[in-house]
């Protein structure tokens, strides 16, 4: 069976809270991804950046990005997997939390990796099993089509706590840093 270590990215490059969106869109560009883990001084992961995240900021606040903060931008309930986790449970991650990558935590749950759903469909051949289970090109088609849905981005300043009870919840446990 296959896990997340066999197909994550295990060099990641991420970025702290107290960072410049302008940096950790450099990370981006220099590194061909979409999106930077934040992780606090021992490398746990306490947040997560997408090139929309830092796009949506400086719109909403009308800054540059070298005037806002990453923890501006982030999202701050990251959910993550393990690297020991199943691909199913990553796959169901992403589904059922609507989101395309998912930062791969260590025992501490420093950063280890990140697994994307690019990584799932470039490893889709390996993950139907000789047994006949893992994902096949239908779980991706569902996760693409459960991740694709438009979200609100907070807007720097305001209070991000209204109204989280009108919205949809995730289902599984996060990890939480603080």
């Amino acid at each position: 069976m296959y896990r997340v270590k066999d197909v994550m990215t295990d060099e990641v490059i991420s970025c702290e809270p107290e960072d410049t969106l302008e940096s950790a869109v450099r990370i981006m560009k220099d590194q061909g991804c979409g999106c930077v883990p934040v992780v606090d001084a021992e490398k746990r992961v306490v947040g997560l950046v997408t090139d929309r995240d830092a796009l949506m900021c400086a719109m909403a606040g009308k800054k540059s990005l070298s005037e806002l903060k990453v923890a501006h931008a982030s999202t701050h309930e990251v959910v993550c997997c393990g690297a020991e986790d199943t691909l199913e449970r990553a796959e169901a991650l992403m589904r059922v939390n609507h989101v395309r990558r998912l930062p791969v935590v260590g025992e501490r749950r420093e950063l280890v990796g990140l697994i994307s759903l690019t990584d799932l469909a470039r490893h889709v051949e390996l993950l139907v099993s000789e047994s006949g289970t893992g994902l096949s090109p239908r779980h991706i088609a569902i996760v693409l089509a459960a991740t694709s849905g438009v979200r609100r981005v907070p807007l720097p300043g305001h209070d991000n706590e209204r109204g989280r009870e009108n919205r949809p919840q995730p289902i599984v446990e996060r990890f939480f840093h603080g």
